[in-house]
């Protein structure tokens, strides 16, 4: 099932009747509110095969999603056969001889479907018009204004696409209310725009159950029924055929004012000061928070001035969350921020400290991660200098694994990440700390690239370095700390030269790469050793015993296990 069909639950191209039909079935479980990234996917899918629609015409879908089927009401009535050519004949369905003998049930799920399709089309030209519409009365200079402006505009189009399709497939009462207080509807019943389609849409729906119009009459009125806001006034006279009253019921006259009886006068006394005692509680409660909020309102001010992005903080959700932010328009960038000395631009001084920079640090990691298949660890470091796994968004260094051999494209990737990164307005002016670790995916504790944010990230530098250097270093280095360069050469003075990587075969003729380094002696100049480091193994040879023909399989010898700093590793020694 390919994108955007899967998307919608649908097995492949259909019409633009059972494109939305499934994107209002889909909306039930996908909030804009509640999953907005969901969200976002769905209606992208959505805008996508409602184009395909368009362009294959009315083309019953191939398997069309399951949806009630229900007689046309009467005042839309499906359009008639076209007649058989005469002449023509056909071999005889098995429940008739013609196609005046099909079943009832047929000729009506044919009419649905084409009737169904045709109001689907009418409907779409009027969406594109809204749309028009929209986008020439609001306006956007900036690409993310533009996002915005299309975010809102998805959230009115599926409120109004739900609506439609509940009319075309007479969905029952309670299927409305679902619809009237879910949050599709509630996000934007207020808007203007959609007030302006949703009139559009009741003037067509001529066969809207009273039931249902009741129900859209009291949601549509306010607090007071009497009392409907000004922007809903026209659907209310739609839904009723009553104009809104703007003001509230006459109230009766009184003989005599109810303030000067006696028993009001008492009643009101004991009220007032039952009133007064939590009125005072509640204001002394506001002035001693008060300090508090207004350091929460500078700090989103001065976040949103730096950042260049809407922040909102979280003490809302939950007192706890006092020092905790996130990012309006991407809810899931949660960070902490402290008030810090006053705040002095000019200075250098921000007035707040926050780890907003690291969080989007692990983020951006996480995300290569994901793409290129690196294991990310974020780590903290002990008292005692030990590092550990770190929980959450904002680590003091990270280690990152990759392949052996094979791995130039994530290394690649990795350095224009991070000179992207670098790049960013945030990064410069709240700069992470933080430092980045490489390592081999089969020799985790070999650390082969260290990264402070000293200098700038040299990406092409360091994929270089991983493409010629790394691996025969850490060959080299194992040699060195696993005292095998000492058995082989005891007193003798010897030096370790890289050599790059060679390629050896191994079963079957697979080709199979190894890290390589000369053991030379230092007086001679003589190569009395090679040293050979793959995902598994360490080996020494004799030098003379080498040749470019030699298979894995020949490298073998006895085999015993040691151990360097504490870290286990296999070595395999040829012994004359």
């Amino acid at each position: 099932m390919s994108w955007p069909w899967s998307e919608l639950g649908l097995s492949g191209p259909a019409d633009l009747a059972a494109v939305r039909h499934a994107y209002a079935e889909r909306l039930k479980t996908t909030h804009p509110e509640e999953d907005p990234e969901g969200f976002q996917r769905l209606n992208e899918a959505y805008q996508q095969a409602r184009q395909l629609a368009r362009k294959g015409g009315r083309a019953a879908p191939q398997a069309p999603v399951s949806r009630p089927v229900s007689p046309p009401r009467p005042a839309e009535k499906p359009e008639e056969p076209e007649p058989e050519e005469e002449g023509r004949t056909e071999e005889a369905p098995v429940y008739g001889t013609g196609e005046a003998d099909q079943p009832a049930w047929r000729k009506l799920d044919d009419a649905f479907e084409s009737e169904a399709s045709r109001r689907a089309e009418t409907r779409e030209r009027m969406a594109q018009a809204r749309r028009s519409t929209f986008f020439h009365r609001h306006t956007a200079t900036t690409p993310e204004g533009v996002q915005q402006l299309e975010r809102h505009w998805g959230r009115i189009e599926a409120a109004q696409t739900m609506a439609e399709v509940l009319y075309d497939s007479n969905a029952s009462f309670q299927e409305w209310v679902d619809y009237l207080h879910s949050s599709v509807f509630l996000i934007v019943k207020g808007d203007p725009d959609f007030v302006a389609g949703f009139e559009e849409f009741l003037r067509q729906a001529s066969q809207l159950p009273q039931q249902v119009k009741q129900e859209m009459a009291r949601v549509f009125s306010g607090r007071d029924a009497g009392q409907v806001p000004q922007v809903w006034h026209g659907i209310y006279e739609l839904l009723t055929g009553r104009t809104p009253q703007t003001s509230g019921p006459a109230k009766p006259a009184q003989t005599r004012p109810f303030w000067k009886k006696p028993a009001f006068r008492i009643v009101a006394g004991i009220l007032l000061c039952l009133l007064l005692v939590p009125l005072g509680v509640g204001a002394i409660a506001y002035l001693v928070t008060m300090p508090g909020r207004q350091a929460r309102a500078a700090m989103c001010r001065y976040l949103e001035e730096d950042l260049g992005r809407k922040v909102e903080s979280l003490e809302n959700m939950n007192p706890s969350y006092a020092n905790m932010y996130r990012l309006w328009d991407e809810p899931g960038v949660v960070f902490t921020a402290e008030p810090d000395g006053e705040r002095d631009l000019a200075a250098g001084q921000l007035g707040y400290t926050t780890d907003y920079s690291n969080v989007m640090l692990t983020k951006a990691l996480e995300d290569l991660e994901e793409e290129w298949g690196c294991e990310l660890y974020p780590m903290d470091q002990d008292d005692d200098g030990a590092w550990s796994y770190h929980y959450g968004d904002s680590p003091e260094a990270y280690r990152l694994e990759v392949p052996m051999w094979g791995g130039d494209d994530a290394v690649a990737a990795l350095g224009e990440l991070m000179s992207g990164l670098q790049g960013e307005r945030w990064y410069q002016l709240i700069p992470p700390e933080y430092e980045l670790y490489l390592v081999y995916t089969s020799l985790d504790s070999l650390i082969w690239y260290q990264y402070t944010p000293e200098e700038p990230f040299d990406g092409p530098g360091l994929l270089e370095y991983y493409q010629n250097e790394a691996g025969p270093s850490a060959c080299a280095y194992l040699v060195e700390k696993s005292g095998l360069a000492a058995a082989d050469f005891g007193d003798a003075a010897y030096r370790l030269e890289p050599r790059g990587t060679v390629w050896t075969t191994e079963l079957h003729d697979r080709t199979y790469s190894l890290f390589c380094v000369d053991g030379v002696l230092a007086d001679t100049g003589e190569t009395v050793r090679k040293y050979f480091l793959d995902a598994r193994e360490l080996y020494s040879i004799p030098a003379e015993a080498y040749h470019a023909d030699m298979s894995i399989i020949d490298l073998g010898g006895d085999l015993f296990d040691t151990s360097w700093e504490g870290v286990p590793y296999q070595l395999t020694i040829w012994r004359e």
